[in-house]
Order: C-alpha cells, then structure tokens, then sequence
C-alpha cells in the first residue's frame, strides 16, 4: 500500500486506566472490589441536581506517578470536560473525559511496545 502524497498516517490509543485509589475519582464512594452492584454509588455520581462533585487528589498523585513510570509527558494543565449523551446506565447524561487536556500526556512508544515484547509462554 502507498501513502498518498502530503498525506501522512497517524494512529492514536485512548488508553483507559482503573488506579487502585479508595474512593472514586469524583465522589467519595467506595471502590472496594467485590461489592454487589449499585451498592458504592451516591448522589454525586448519579448526577442528582444540586450535587457537584470534587476531584480525588490521590488520582493526581497517581496518575503522575503512573506518566512517569512509563517516560510520558506530564501536562502542567489539565482540565476535565463533560460528553453528553444518552446512554442506558448512564443516568446523569454525561461522561466526564479529559480529551483535551489529559494529566498524562503522550509516551514514547518503546515505553509501550516494551511490555507486549516479552516472550509469550510455549504450551507444552
């Protein structure tokens, strides 16, 4: 295959993450592993009216802590933004991303490619 003159290819990941904090990132519902379902959610993460939430500071540490390990760009702003749309378990309408303005910036690739570089196991 040729690529077309003035034209380049770029391939992008959205790469998602669950950092082992105690709470949620917006709230202060419990995140502990093997709850039944519905039973670590409060009014903050239903979206209730009147409720605003407030970021964990324990994701940020985290976070950063995470960008580093694997060489990444750690942005000196970020900023979370709302996505809205309808979606059946999604009660509040909206998702809250950080598209824009990610704490964790790009990494270099070799940083990612080294972990899928490891010899698979052989089955006997």
């Amino acid at each position: 295959m040729s690529i077309p003159a003035g034209w380049q290819i770029d391939i992008g990941l959205e790469i998602h993450a669950q950092l082992n904090t105690r709470s949620k990132i917006f709230s202060g519902a419990s995140t502990r592993f093997g709850q039944p379902p519905n039973s670590q959610a409060c009014a903050i993460d239903l979206g209730m009216p009147g409720v605003l939430p407030s970021v964990n500071a324990e994701v940020f540490v985290k976070a950063v802590q995470f960008g580093l390990s694997i060489g990444a760009m750690i942005n000196q702003e970020s900023r979370f933004d709302r996505k809205n749309y309808f979606y059946p378990d999604l009660p509040k309408g909206y998702q809250t991303t950080q598209l824009d303005k990610p704490i964790v910036g790009s990494a270099p690739p070799k940083s990612c490619m080294a972990a899928s570089a490891r010899p698979s196991p052989r089955a006997p």
